[in-house]
């Protein structure tokens, strides 16, 4: 073979590529012979042919930039059972941007050069990891202030306005639209779609866009309510969600946002940040509907409730006005009479002190005068009646306009009820937090998991608080985080 034996030439001493990579292969062996575990981030997952080919890297909290980059690959036989046993820890799948912990040994290849040889994983590195990332997001968030800063945001009483972040093709997108399309009666519901990607590194650049998008446009044409939803995918692409940028634009969101991305087993980030969190865009659409019912149902209340005191002040109105042109044609009636009367008595002195063809005419003309008062009586009696008519008529057309008003003060009580309701709640739910964080002070496990220890009598299992107490009992428990050990005490010429 060319170049399988050195090449000796005066003075210099060459070597074949296999050859020499083969020694140094020889030598990696010898310094490195056994497994290490390291710890990296997967850059890219590539599987073929039942093996995996993965892309470690370290990076640079700091700078954001890689300080390390290394191939390595998992053979057939193991690959399979290495995944396995990760999804079932952790509920994913490996991917990009997963941290791991590995176990590896190095091996250099003649041909396919450097490589690292992965033989086990730690998936509790991995939990621990995300859990921390958790853990750090919403600590800096609080740090701001800005932690809870969406849920102190009003629901809309009628949430008719929605724009919506996910991607077109999502079935999670149809889902949502179709829970709240199908439902009778019929909303006047406008949903305004933002695309985003779901999935993949590109998450929260894309996502991040979409917020800021709505933000602007809800300045000039005001949203009641945005959502971000996701159906189906993987799992693994969950924690592309948990970004403190992201997290940050959600808390800061000028409205309510309800979210729906698929969280199964835990919260992740965006569901504590989030007005409202829940597992499907099915059950995103649903609390939106629910608000619409709850006003609907309360608008129909109100209409009816203004209806009845309606036809009551009709009613009542009514029973005012009824007998009030009878009283009037009866005053009308007295009055005439009353006017015959004086007109026969004055009739009768006429015509006993002149003549009767002179009393024939004033009485004439006396008669003349009670029948045009008469009819005038009678013309009053009727302008009265029309003018009673009339008022009737002007209480009906101004009825519609009182129920407006009242319409508008219902609505303005039913905003202050709410807003004081949410303000009480809020308080609440500080007041909750603040008594699980004490409870979570006094929780012994945590103390031993710090490395304390709790001494305790065998019998009774109860504490022993002092050495004296502890030589009369002669025999401890000790307990650990991880067990428990049973001791003998002997006592030392002191008696200590």
């Amino acid at each position: 073979m060319l170049f399988s034996q050195p090449t000796e030439m005066p003075g210099l001493k060459a070597y074949g590529l296999r050859e020499l990579l083969c020694l140094i292969k020889e030598g990696l062996e010898e310094v490195f012979p056994e497994g290490y575990w390291v710890l990296a981030e997967i850059g890219r997952l590539n599987r073929k042919n039942g093996h995996l080919y993965l892309e470690l890297v370290e990076r640079d909290d700091a700078e954001g930039g890689v300080r390390a980059k290394c191939q390595a690959i998992a053979y057939r036989q193991n690959a399979g059972w290495l995944e396995e046993r990760f999804s079932a820890a952790t509920g994913m799948s490996l991917n990009a941007g997963i941290a791991l912990m590995l176990k590896v040994h190095v091996n250099l290849h003649p041909v396919y050069g450097f490589t690292l040889v992965v033989e086990a994983l730690n998936p509790d590195y991995s939990i621990g990891q995300m859990v921390k990332k958790k853990r750090e997001v919403l600590a800096a968030l609080e740090k701001e202030g800005i932690l809870g800063q969406n849920k102190t945001l009003p629901f809309p009483v009628v949430p008719l306005r929605i724009a919506v972040v996910t991607s077109r093709q999502a079935a999670g997108f149809h889902d949502f639209l179709s829970q709240l399309m199908q439902v009778e009666p019929a909303f006047p519901i406008k949903v305004v779609l933002y695309e985003a990607l779901m999935q993949g590194r590109q998450t929260k650049a894309s996502v991040l866009l979409a917020l800021k998008a709505i933000a602007l446009d809800h300045a000039k044409n005001p949203y009641d309510v945005a959502a971000i939803v996701r159906g189906g995918g993987a799992v693994a692409d969950l924690h592309w969600f948990d970004d403190i940028d992201l997290a940050r634009a959600v808390a800061l969101c000028p409205i309510p946002v309800v979210l729906g991305i698929g969280h199964e087993i835990d919260k992740g980030v965006l569901d504590v940040v989030a007005h409202t969190a829940v597992k499907t865009p099915t059950e995103a659409a649903n609390q939106i509907l629910t608000r619409l019912f709850e006003a609907s149902r309360a608008i129909k209340e109100a209409a009816e409730a203004l209806s009845a005191a309606t036809k009551r002040s009709m009613s009542r109105e009514h029973a005012r006005l009824a007998p009030l042109p009878y009283k009037i044609q009866g005053v009308l009636l007295r009055n005439t009479r009353l006017h015959e009367a004086k007109i026969g008595r004055l009739a009768q002195t006429l015509s006993s002190a002149a003549s009767a063809e002179l009393c024939q005419r004033q009485v004439r003309r006396l008669w003349d005068v009670c029948h045009a008062f008469s009819n005038a009586s009678k013309k009053a009696i009727t302008a009265s009646s029309t003018r009673l008519d009339l008022m009737h008529q002007h209480f009906l057309l101004t009825l519609p306009y009182r129920r407006e008003g009242l319409e508008r003060e219902f609505r303005m009580l039913q905003n202050r009820v709410i807003q004081t309701s949410k303000a009480e709640l809020g308080q609440l739910h500080a007041l909750l937090a603040s008594l699980e964080g004490r409870v979570a002070l006094h929780d012994f496990g945590r103390w031993l998991k710090r490395g304390f220890t709790l001494t305790l009598d065998p019998t009774t299992k109860l504490p022993i608080v002092n050495s004296k107490e502890a030589i009369q009992k002669g025999m401890l428990l000790t307990r650990f985080a991880d067990g428990e050990v049973l001791s003998k005490v002997v006592e030392d010429d002191h008696g200590a």
